[in-house]
């Protein structure tokens, strides 16, 4: 679709908005809408309350399903017609037009437009990009940063015409709306190729490659059978050692020994030394807690079933919520055995501790595996390094699709709500 200009322009006199349409207004917003700051001491029991996690993060979207975090003592108040703005983090870009009444966390600036502004049109300024990008450079905290209802209520928006806000709002939602679908359509295709991997892995580290291989039932019911001559064993028979984590509560320093944390784990189980911090540790401790190649490094905590495998190890150790394992088996085999659906549903059988889930080497030692002769685990990790890697590569490709969609997306509603596009004729 070709978007043209508007036939005149001017100067709105603010730096951030540079030229606007010639018939259009630069004003502040307490100009053409109020800010409600109405409270009430406890959430009314019949009313429904929304919390920021109610509200997906740069597209306007509620997310009512979602379970409120917790409900505040102290509630705002907001009427359907309401245009909802978390002013904590703004960079999130937490902005939602209800259209019910209710109560709200006191994150959220409940702004009611006036007869000079449309409610759907102020949505979407308040969700372009520039507009955040400005109100997120007012806020003041460093932790929990934030801004006030004053800055703003005294931030300058474009205004045009009411019939041409209509306009506007209606062509942005018809277009988003589009844009959002064909990115559900990636995400749906993701979701299936990520099941298709999964399944994959699942059926070759139990079944193997050869479709006429004599069977026998494993025993285990979630393996099912497997090839007659292969070994079905507990992983505790091929761990050589295991050892939990460095704890430490240093502050992080300029250089020294990196520290290699479940965030440096990848989804395909490789360890990225690139971005880890450093910390002091003592010769003993980083004799007793370094990495080499092949170790396994489980995360006892947070995302069970996540591990990453040395390949090219730095001096490193390697912190308390992870446990290394040192195997006696084929690493590459093994990659792909733990990542099995078996092994992984095994795992969140065995977990422990309330709210904060976790688990413990023994855990993971009393998970079952099958363990081929080392010439199949070979020819198994070669054939699922290769089949994997497609899958990957469709993967990427509707990341990157989903990426382009929703930066179109953004530009889209930039310019439209800016007058740097006239849709007032399509």
């Amino acid at each position: 679709m070709t978007f043209l200009r508007y036939p005149a322009y001017k100067d709105s006199g603010v730096a951030w908005l540079g030229e606007i349409p010639a018939h259009w207004d630069a004003i502040r917003l307490k100009h053409t809408a109020n800010i409600i700051n109405e409270r009430l001491d406890a959430k009314p029991e019949d009313s429904i309350y929304l919390g920021l996690e109610n509200i997906e993060t740069q597209t306007g979207r509620l997310l009512i399903e979602a379970t409120a975090e917790q409900v505040e003592s102290v509630v705002g108040v907001f009427q359907a017609g309401d245009v909802l703005f978390g002013k904590l983090r703004p960079y999130l870009a937490k902005v939602v037009l209800p259209d019910f009444s209710g109560v709200c966390t006191t994150e959220l600036l409940a702004i009611r437009p006036s007869q000079r502004g449309y409610g759907r049109f102020l949505l979407y300024q308040l969700l372009s990009k520039p507009t955040i990008n400005l109100i997120d450079s007012y806020t003041y905290g460093s932790k929990m940063p934030r801004v006030n209802a004053e800055q703003i209520s005294n931030t300058v928006f474009t205004l045009p015409p009411i019939e041409e806000q209509h306009t506007i709002a209606a062509f942005l939602d018809a277009e988003t709306a589009r844009i959002d679908t064909l990115v559900a359509k990636q995400v749906s295709l993701i979701t299936t190729l990520q099941e298709k991997r999964r399944a994959l892995i699942s059926h070759v580290v139990t079944k193997g490659l050869d479709p006429a291989a004599p069977m026998k039932d494993s025993g285990v019911p979630w393996l099912g059978e497997v090839p007659k001559h292969w070994e079905i064993l507990k992983t505790r028979r091929i761990t050589i050692e295991h050892k939990q984590g460095y704890y430490t509560e240093q502050s992080y320093i300029d250089e020294g020994v990196k520290l290699i944390r479940i965030t440096d784990i990848d989804d395909s189980a490789n360890i990225n030394f690139g971005n880890m911090p450093f910390v002091q540790v003592t010769p003993d401790s980083e004799d007793a807690f370094s990495v080499g190649q092949g170790d396994f490094l489980f995360a006892r905590s947070g995302t069970i079933g996540r591990f990453g495998i040395v390949q090219y190890p730095e001096r490193s150790v390697f912190a308390s919520y992870l446990i290394r394992f040192r195997f006696n088996a084929y690493t590459e085999f093994l990659r792909y055995s733990f990542k099995s659906q078996a092994f992984q549903e095994g795992l969140l059988r065995l977990l422990h501790g309330g709210a904060n889930h976790n688990v413990h080497a023994e855990d993971i030692k009393e998970q079952y595996i099958t363990l081929p002769p080392i010439s199949e685990q070979t020819a198994i990790a070669d054939y699922l390094d290769q089949e994997t890697a497609q899958i990957d590569t469709l993967i990427t490709k509707a990341q990157e699709m989903i990426a382009v969609l929703r930066e179109h997306r953004t530009a889209l509603v930039a310019a439209a709500v800016t007058g740097q596009i006239d849709v007032r004729r399509l």
